[in-house]
């Protein structure tokens, strides 16, 4: 074989190498990127990588728990509001997105409601969930407390176990505790 012919094939032999390494490190960066934050497997292999959520809860809804900008507002009633930066751990974040697909949130009406019947003050909530590319908004204005679930509709009911869940969380953490107390109170 020639010198030429030679040099050619340990040129073509060095870009496959070159492009290899290449093909092999965007792999590696998109595997990384496909489980960002290390969402535990994956959201437990629901695959829902784009999984966040933004729930305002409690009285009139002041109170609000943001993972697209990892927050959490508390109302502290006569003193305006608090918010702090406050990240779900991995664990906690998979078990919301399991129970959200197990009441089928995508699904629920945009608005929730309970006709003739209410609570004074009223709780209310607003739910932004974003899950595999969908986002959907969930309203319910004169909506009840977690612990009022008897004789609700079930897509309501579910709601009501979605939220107590979430709030039982963010109520037990030390991020929570350490917030200023309520100055006041709703009549």
């Amino acid at each position: 074989m020639s010198k030429i012919a030679l040099r050619g094939k340990y040129t073509v032999f060095i870009i496959y190498i070159i492009v290899f390494g290449i093909l092999l490190s965007t792999a590696n960066f998109v595997a990384k990127d496909v489980q960002p934050n290390n969402i535990i497997s994956s959201l437990n292999n629901g695959n829902s990588v784009d999984f966040n959520f933004c729930l305002n809860f409690n009285t009139y809804g002041k109170d609000q728990i943001d993972t697209y900008n990892g927050t959490f507002t508390k109302d502290l009633v006569l003193d305006g509001t608090k918010t702090i930066d406050f990240k779900l751990p991995d664990n906690i974040k998979a078990e919301i997105y399991k129970l959200m697909l197990g009441i089928d949130i995508m699904s629920f009406p945009d608005i929730l409601k309970v006709d003739g019947m209410s609570v004074t003050p009223p709780c209310c909530y607003s739910l932004k969930v974003t899950m595999n590319g969908k986002t959907k908004n969930i309203f319910w204005n004169d909506g009840f407390y977690p612990s009022m679930d008897e004789n609700l509709p079930k897509d309501n009911v579910n709601f009501l176990k979605l939220v107590k869940y979430i709030s039982d969380y963010i109520y037990n953490t030390e991020e929570y505790r350490n917030m200023p107390r309520a100055n006041g109170g709703y009549d």
